[in-house]
Parts: C-alpha cells; sequence; structure tokens
C-alpha cells in the first residue's frame, strides 16, 4: 500500500504532456503540446520526439503565468 501511495505522489509531480493536431500558420500539419501541468519544459519536449516519432521543429514555444502555462507549437520533419 505504501508502495501504491508513494508511486501515485510521483505520477501526480510529474504531469503529462497531451498532443493535438493542428495547423500551423504555414498552413503544414503540426501538433500544439500542452504540458501545463508539468514542472519542466523536458516533457514537452519528451511528448513532441514521441507524438513525432523523431525529429521535429519548433514552430513556437510560450510560456506564462510563471511557468503555470506551456504550450509547444511544432512541425514533424
Amino acid at each position: 500500500m505504501r508502495t501504491a501511495i508513494v508511486l501515485l505522489a510521483l505520477l501526480t509531480l510529474g504531469g503529462c504532456a497531451t498532443a493535438k493536431p493542428i495547423q500551423t500558420p504555414g498552413g503544414a500539419a503540426g501538433y500544439m503540446i500542452d504540458c501545463s501541468s508539468t514542472r519542466h519544459w523536458t516533457a514537452c519536449f519528451e511528448k513532441a520526439t514521441e507524438t513525432c516519432g523523431g525529429p521535429y521543429e519548433i514552430i513556437n514555444q510560450a510560456e506564462s503565468g510563471w511557468g503555470r502555462s506551456r504550450t509547444l507549437l511544432i512541425q514533424c520533419k
């Protein structure tokens, strides 16, 4: 039981990033990565790599609210 509580706490602290298909300003297919629930940009970059299955180009990277809102607009290469 104690292990389950520790695991749940770690997962809650780590958060997760989500990817939503979107059209980039240039008209190409891309993804909006939302990692507002995470503590570091690393989760965004990992989700971008996972979503694209490899390399990607960052179209826009934004942070607001003292790090409470983080988004990454990407296009897969």
